[in-house]
């Protein structure tokens, strides 16, 4: 969720005016990185012209605990991101939503972008490594909220709803709930579509082992059409890993089109091969009279 939020371009503006100024709004687009060595960043914010000291990428993390692990993990991001922008230095922001080490918080010191961001020592691999937290944030949490602060206080607080909220009524607030209640509504949307499909699946399936139950029943065990009834039923579960593998994995530019249907008339039975199928269709055409 959080991800989503950092993409938004309201969200991107805000953070970019606090961070580096008015003049970068409508100058950066968000997007999530990962590089070769699997490292993976939440949201960088990349400069549309080319990057400058002055219009440096940032590179943003929410973080639940910030501790040494974290602080190499993001000065291998900033590594990449050097590279990555012709040797451009990142800003860093981290968003620490439960708890800082203490070993990190004695080398906090004070930034003019704002009281309520703490700076730590980042000298060789960043511009700034700027920092929120829970602390930081406690002392101006009176509204109406700096967008900053209440970034750092949603994320913070981690409430599902607005009404778990002090804060609730706060402009910077609401904007940032509709955005996360957009992202969920989509997210239910698909998870409900794919509940659809994967039902329709099982009642196909179910209807099928009916088919075979009924046929044995009918026929007895050695039952020439409970076999016909499995096969089709081995076909279509094929058929249906197939296509969903297919979607997860091909792109619109590899995906092959779906095969066209077969001419009327033409009915495989369970089991049988493509080849037959084609034979069937060229004894047809030889046996056709004119009139």
């Amino acid at each position: 969720m959080s991800k989503a939020i950092l993409a938004n371009k309201e969200v991107m503006n805000l953070i970019l005016t606090s961070i580096i100024g008015n003049y970068a709004k409508g100058l950066y687009m968000p997007r999530t990185c990962e590089w070769i060595d699997g490292n993976r960043a939440d949201m960088i914010y990349s400069p549309i012209m080319p990057p400058s000291n002055s219009l440096p990428p940032i590179i943003i993390e929410a973080q639940n605990v910030v501790d040494e692990l974290f602080m190499h993990r993001l000065q291998k991001y900033c590594n990449h991101v050097y590279k990555t922008f012709d040797n451009i230095k990142p800003i860093a922001l981290t968003i620490c939503v439960k708890s800082i080490r203490e070993v990190f918080t004695k080398d906090y010191y004070d930034t003019e972008k704002g009281e309520f961001f703490k700076q730590l020592p980042c000298q060789y691999w960043a511009q700034q490594h700027l920092i929120l937290t829970p602390s930081t944030i406690a002392n101006h949490l009176h509204e109406p909220l700096h967008p900053m602060v209440a970034l750092g206080y949603v994320f913070t607080e981690q409430q599902c709803s607005l009404l778990g909220l002090e804060y609730r009524d706060d402009p910077t607030v609401k904007l940032l709930y509709a955005i996360a209640k957009q992202t969920v509504d989509h997210e239910i949307r698909t998870h409900d579509a794919t509940i659809d499909v994967f039902m329709d699946v099982c009642n196909q399936t179910k209807t099928q082992f009916e088919r075979i139950i009924e046929a044995i029943n009918e026929d007895g065990p050695s039952s020439t059409r409970a076999m016909d009834y499995a096969r089709a039923g081995l076909v279509y579960m094929s058929t249906c890993l197939y296509k969903y593998r297919q979607q997860s994995s091909s792109t619109s530019a590899t995906a092959l089109p779906s095969p066209p249907d077969l001419p009327n008339g033409v009915i495989p039975t369970a089991g049988r091969q493509a080849v037959e199928v084609l034979q069937q269709i060229k004894s047809q055409k030889k046996n056709m009279k004119w009139m």
